[in-house]
């Protein structure tokens, strides 16, 4: 089995903020890309999507999966009780240029993300 021709993995956070930026602050890095969902002016309170992405061009999931974590995971155990309500997500994307393509994961890259509430995407 060949490896993936291409790839993209993202951390994907969905929650419900005063500010965007206090995910950027929480998380220690600063967002690829945000969509704000639905706002609550009387509150101010914002339901945004927020999205850290890696290279699409070169390196294995697992090398994507790891860096990734490395950003944006490294203070994971020190995140404030409220982000316990957020949604976290990695989203593989997998771009095939032949059938025989693939790719794997070990077992300490699926440890490392095995936080509580946590969901892979492809």
């Amino acid at each position: 089995m060949g490896e993936l021709s291409r790839a993209s993995v993202s951390l994907r956070i969905i929650a419900e903020v005063q500010n965007i930026n206090s995910i950027a602050s929480i998380v220690g890095v600063e967002p690829t890309q945000y969509r704000i969902l639905r706002e609550w002016p009387e509150t101010g309170i914002v339901k945004v999507v927020w999205n850290l992405e890696e290279e699409t061009s070169g390196g294995s999931i697992e090398t994507k999966i790891r860096s990734l974590a490395d950003k944006a995971l490294a203070e994971y155990a020190i995140w404030p009780p409220e982000t316990a309500q957020w949604q976290m997500e990695v989203f593989c994307g997998l771009y095939l240029s032949n059938w025989n393509e693939g790719f794997s994961i070990t077992p300490e890259t699926i440890q490392l993300l095995a936080i509580e509430g946590y969901r892979f995407k492809f």
